[in-house]
């Protein structure tokens, strides 16, 4: 069941194409890492999917609707964690939380008791009553995150949403996105290409606007003819050659000679795969 179906969506602003004939779908419980240098269009699609911006062509639907004319109750269906929030500064968490769950209720049946879990998941209980405004970076994170995952959303957009955690509460966060996955769709921008391989099922890398490859971890490595590397220390110092045809020929003489060490074949990184779908000719994307 296709919970996301975006086809052929183009924007322009002026006479800038932000995209360029975008196209992809994503499955009920899905998750999909959108990757990409900074100005590729990963923002802009993701707003395109809320509803936020109307395509200047192309075809959106979500959850069965076109959100830019969604019903009411479409927005208790998609949580959304965005950049930047510059709202709300002389509120406390306490009064946000509580008036975001008063209109998601109105719509919906809550767990009685999903406010207090999500606050002690997200360590929000010693920030409930500071001023927004006196929230540090990653804490106000951790707050939009709380108020995303409040109404159980059947789509979730995460927008750079680990920006200014700290290793344990990104984690905690991870954590936390492993036990909605596959009850939500989610669709997560990010430059932690860590972040990506971890967390999500798909890749979408966009450049310049454009959808340049669109699979699974190991099928981008494939289609761009990554392949593993045996690495090897002698007298000599450090060694690497591409894991080939002879591969297992390869360390079964080295496992052979006298003092070779530390012999070890590793993949090529989601880093590796990125940087190759970026570097390769346009001509070639989704190949």
């Amino acid at each position: 069941m296709l919970s996301i179906d975006v086809r052929n969506v183009s924007l322009q602003f002026g006479t800038r194409r932000v995209l360029d004939d975008c196209s992809f779908s994503a499955e009920l419980g899905e998750s999909i890492a959108f990757l990409g240098p900074n100005g590729a269009g990963k923002s802009s699609l993701l707003e395109v999917v809320q509803g936020l911006r109307r395509p200047s062509s192309g075809n959106v639907q979500v959850l069965g609707e076109d959100p830019f004319n969604a019903s009411f109750d479409f927005p208790s269906r998609m949580g959304v964690v965005l950049q930047n929030w510059r709202d709300h500064q002389s509120w406390k968490p306490r009064e946000l939380i509580a008036l975001v769950e008063s209109a998601h209720r109105n719509l919906k049946d809550l767990e009685p008791d999903r406010v207090e879990r999500l606050i002690a998941d997200l360590g929000l209980e010693h920030l409930l009553d500071r001023k927004i405004s006196f929230l540090s970076g990653g804490e106000r994170r951790r707050l939009d995150v709380c108020l995303a995952l409040l109404p159980n959303p059947e789509v979730l957009i995460l927008d750079e949403p680990t920006t200014g955690f700290d290793p344990e509460v990104r984690r905690d966060f991870h954590d936390l996105m492993h036990s909605v996955r596959g009850e939500s769709t989610l669709l997560w921008a990010t430059h932690d290409l860590a972040e990506a391989q971890r967390n999500c099922d798909r890749v979408i890398v966009l450049r310049q606007g454009t959808i340049a490859a669109d699979a699974s971890t190991d099928e981008l490595r494939n289609a761009v003819g990554s392949r593993p590397v045996v690495k090897w220390t002698d007298g000599d110092g450090a060694h690497e050659q591409e894991f080939d045809d002879r591969g297992n020929s390869l360390l079964v003489e080295l496992a052979q000679k006298p003092g070779v060490k530390n012999i070890r074949v590793e993949e090529p990184s989601l880093e590796d795969v990125y940087l190759a779908i970026l570097d390769r000719p346009r001509a070639e994307d989704h190949k």
